[in-house]
Order: C-alpha cells, then structure tokens, then sequence
C-alpha cells in the first residue's frame, strides 16, 4: 500500500541503515523522499509530526477493545459450560437462588 520509497527506507531502517543513493547518507535516521511527492509541516519551529500524541491513545484503546473482547468470551463461556447437578427426577439439587449465585460467581 505504501509507495516504494517507503518501502525501501523500512528495509534499511530494520538493516539498521539508511543508505540512499539521494542524500549520500550510509547511516542514520534520516531518509530523504522526492520533493515533487512529499511535504513537511513544521509547527513553532518543531519538526514533530502533527497528532504523534493520538498514537499512543489508539494503542490504548486497542488494548481496551481486546480486553473487552476477552471479557465478552469469558461470560460466553460461563454460559456454554456451566451445568449443575441433577436429582433422579431432574430436578435442580439447589433451590433457584443457590444456582444463581453459583451462575454468578462462576469466573
């Protein structure tokens, strides 16, 4: 999905180099992209880039998400599992409230 250049600056950054042949640099962080393609906004003289901060928050909300997933199958299976006891008659051993108090307390 990402153009070319991208592609081959993750390569040399995962080598540990940056080699291009465009800036002469054989290593560091630095990767110089076609200036016809490509633009920087600088913002009170720093060279962050915009909404670097909302990263960390997606992480956490991805975390969230599959803590809440986690959470979502636990109690499906708390359904799909669980079974008490039955006399010969098939009848409950416990009263209804004895086994809602098992249900509920099942982790």
């Amino acid at each position: 999905m990402y153009p070319s250049e991208f592609s081959e600056a993750y390569i040399a950054y995962k080598k540990g180099k940056l080699n291009n042949p465009k800036n002469g640099y054989t290593e560091g962080t630095w990767w110089l992209l076609d200036p016809d393609c490509a633009f920087k906004i600088n913002i009170a003289g720093q060279d962050v880039p915009m909404l670097v901060n909302v990263t960390s928050k997606i992480l956490d909300l991805d975390e969230a998400q599959d803590l809440d997933r986690r959470k979502m199958m636990q109690k499906l299976l708390k359904v799909i599992i669980q079974k008490l006891p039955l006399d010969k008659n098939g009848d409950l051993i416990f009263d209804v409230d004895e086994a809602k108090d098992i249900h509920n307390n099942t982790v």
